[in-house]
Parts: C-alpha cells; sequence; structure tokens
C-alpha cells in the first residue's frame, strides 16, 4: 500500500542529498513547537533549532509555562521566517523546572540526516481527512505537490521539543496525525540567573515557584491529580526515558473485519504517532515498537456499515503487561470479538450479542487488559460517502468484558 516516493530535483540535490550534505533544495515549511509533562510545568527560557551548517536558526517558542496534557503535543507554534527554510541540525536549549526549582541547559547535535529523510518522504496518510483536504484545499494540494510528495503521503511541517524534570530533552519530527521521535538526550543542571524567568524584586524566586506549581496543578484532571499525590513528591526521572523501551509486537484483530484501506492508527507514550498498515506483513511483522497510549480502527460489520472504535490504554496495566511478557519474543495486541459462552448472563440481550475484548499476549501466554476506556461511533459508507459518514453508536452492539 505504501506507494513509492517521487524523486525531484536537480542531479546537484540528488548528488547531495546522497553525500548528506545539505543543498538550497533541501528547504521546508515547517515551524516549531514546545511540549512538556502535564503533571511537572516547566519554561523554555531559550532555545533554537540551529539550521544545519549555519549560526542561526528558528527559534522554539519560550518564556511561557507549559502544561500539556500529553507528552509530546506541542502548546504553541512558530510560524514566523521565510515559509521555506533549512532543516535544523542542531539544538540549542535553556529551560526551568519548576517541580525541581532548577535550571538546565544543552547543547545538542539532532540527526540531520534521518530529519531530512523524513521530511522528504512525508508520512502514509491512509485516513479520510487527508484524503478530503488534498482533494478540496488548493493551497494544500499546491504544497503537496511543490514538496514532490505522492498522493498518499503527507508533508511533516513542525519540529518539536519537549523537556522533562531532571533534564531530559526530546525533539520529534511533527505532521497532522503524525509524529516521529528523532532524539532524546539529557541537558545539564545550571546557576542561572532567576531574572530569566521573573524580574520582579517584589516576588521571591520560592513564592513564584509554589504559586506557580499550585496554580497548575490545581488543572490537573482527577486521575493525574491522584497519581501525583501518591507518588508524594518524588519525581519519576526515569519515566520519560522508560516510555522509550521497544518491543516486537504488532497489532492482532480476532472475530473482527478491519477496514484496511484506514489502517490502525497509534499515539504512544513516548509521543509519536503514526498509521500501521493492517494486515500486518513481511517486514513490519518484525518490527519493534514503543507502548501505545490510544488506538483507533474500524470495525467493518457489513460493506456499507461500521463502527469506529478508539481505545485508551491505561499507562500503569499496559506497561506491567508488555514488562511481564518479555521483550525477547513476538507479541501480539488482539482485538476479540467473540460469541459469549454458554449460559453467560449480564445486561438485558447480552446474550445475543458478540463479546469484546483486549489482550496481550505472546507465544505462551496472555493478559487481559481490563482498564481500558473505550469510546465509538457508527459509520456508513455509500456513493455520496466513499469515506464514511459518522453518526451515533446508538444500542451497543457488543459487549465490553468487565
Amino acid at each position: 500500500m505504501m506507494a513509492k516516493l517521487r524523486y525531484w530535483g536537480c542531479w546537484t540535490t540528488l548528488f547531495f542529498s546522497l553525500t548528506g550534505c545539505a543543498t538550497t533544495m533541501d528547504k521546508y515549511d515547517w515551524g516549531a513547537s514546545e511540549s512538556a509533562p502535564e503533571e511537572y510545568p516547566m519554561e523554555i527560557v531559550t532555545g533554537t533549532l540551529v539550521y544545519k551548517g549555519q549560526n542561526s536558526g528558528l527559534y522554539v517558542p519560550n518564556r511561557v509555562t507549559l502544561f500539556n496534557k500529553l507528552w509530546g503535543r506541542g502548546r504553541s507554534t512558530h510560524v514566523t521566517g521565510p515559509e521555506f527554510k533549512p532543516l535544523p541540525g542542531r539544538l540549542e536549549i535553556k529551560f526551568f523546572s519548576y517541580a525541581e526549582n532548577q535550571f538546565y541547559v544543552g547543547n545538542f547535535e539532532l540527526p540531520y540526516d534521518t530529519i531530512l529523510g523524513l521530511f522528504r518522504k512525508g508520512y502514509y496518510s491512509p485516513d479520510a481527512d487527508s484524503r478530503w483536504v488534498l482533494r478540496n484545499d488548493d493551497e494544500y494540494r499546491k504544497r503537496h505537490r511543490k514538496m514532490g510528495l505522492a498522493d498518499d503521503r503527507s508533508p511533516y511541517s513542525e519540529m518539536l521539543v519537549g523537556v522533562t524534570p531532571g533534564g531530559g530533552v526530546a525533539v520529534w519530527v511533527s505532521g497532522v496525525g503524525a509524529q516521529t521521535e528523532v532524539f532524546f538526550g539529557q541537558a545539564e543542571k545550571a546557576d542561572l540567573d532567576w531574572k530569566l524567568i521573573l524580574d520582579n524584586p517584589n516576588v521571591s524566586r520560592e513564592e513564584s515557584v509554589r504559586g506557580t506549581m499550585q496554580y497548575y496543578l490545581k488543572h490537573l484532571t482527577p486521575k493525574a491529580l491522584a497519581a501525583l499525590q501518591a507518588a508524594n513528591g518524588v519525581i519519576p526521572f526515569d519515566r520519560w526515558q522508560g516510555y522509550r523501551a521497544r518491543y516486537p509486537w504488532h497489532p492482532h484483530f480476532t472475530g473482527m473485519k478491519v477496514r484496511e484501506s484506514e489502517g490502525i492508527y497509534f499515539q504512544f507514550f513516548n509521543g509519536e504517532i503514526f498509521t500501521i498498515d493492517y494486515p500486518v506483513t513481511g517486514a513490519d511483522l518484525a518490527q519493534t515498537r514503543v507502548v501505545p497510549s490510544v488506538m483507533s480502527f474500524i470495525w467493518m460489520q457489513s460493506e456499507t456499515t461500521s463502527v469506529s472504535f478508539g481505545i485508551d490504554f491505561d499507562e500503569a496495566e499496559i506497561f506491567a503487561a508488555f514488562t511481564e511478557l518479555g521483550s525477547q519474543q513476538p507479541l501480539q495486541l488482539e482485538m476479540r470479538m467473540e460469541p459469549p459462552p454458554a449460559g453467560a448472563t449480564g445486561e438485558a440481550g447480552a446474550g445475543q450479542k458478540p463479546y469484546f475484548s483486549i489482550w496481550l499476549r505472546n507465544s505462551s501466554e496472555a493478559r487481559r487488559l481490563k482498564k481500558s476506556v473505550i469510546s465509538n461511533s457508527k459509520r456508513h459508507y455509500s456513493k455520496e460517502h466513499p469515506d464514511g459518514k459518522t453518526g451515533p453508536l446508538g444500542d451497543p452492539l457488543y459487549v465490553h468484558l468487565p
């Protein structure tokens, strides 16, 4: 299903791309954004994504308190400067961690060839929204063609920088519905002037830090606040590095026909986002992946009717399952729809509806994921709506095992 990349440009561009050097053709329309964990407010003092081979670059948005519901989701975007500009080869950054009352400084070389390769190829986008924009938005289609992308590829448009307590620094290449981590590094503690954060002699550093923590923590969801209280002030410094652990797993469906043209959409705890073709075949079966936080797919009940599933995995439960079943043997993340067992009791009409459950399994063991949160809606397909028209689910079409 993956289309071949359409190469464009001149022989000079091809020559320099093969030798790993930037050329005037390697310029793209991209902006910069920033991210931090929800429970631990951070502030970027200064940050610059320095263009490859240059001393200048695009600055990372700064001087605001970062408070993102999800790690790897941007807060704001810097879109000034030329429309098409070089890609970065280095990141210079200074930031402040309120939970620690600590400054950090980092100067990192970025994997330029990896970043360039991602921007050149774009990313696979089977979803209906991307196809609709390509068909109906002239400006988007013009940019798409200018970047030499095939019709089933979408352009990356952002470099996202994330900072964590303990000095962790992540960089992602991001697009609408796709995000790939390209760097994770460690900044150093630094003793910087507090005036870089607040130049007000009437408010002490301690008062400012305490007030900021109180203000932002009151906006936490009950679940996040309970987890933070349970930690009793202990910061899990290795948490974000742990999100990057990789396992040889792939999605699998039992008793469910999946709409293959849409693929299986995933968000991951390490901030990555991408779509996996289904059924998974060939080299994709052997790939290692990080642990997913969100999954969505379309269950085809008939040629014209389907159910769109959205699943939010419980972090503690799914990480425990991956850890228990191991990182050395292939794993399946299974979505299972099956008839209820004989004599099953439950809600009215349950005996006439299939049971849905979620499992992680290896060749000899399985763990059922009971704490996942599931949402869904019906979709109808017709000549007027080939990509599907969404409507309410109405009466549940299955029973979710308790």
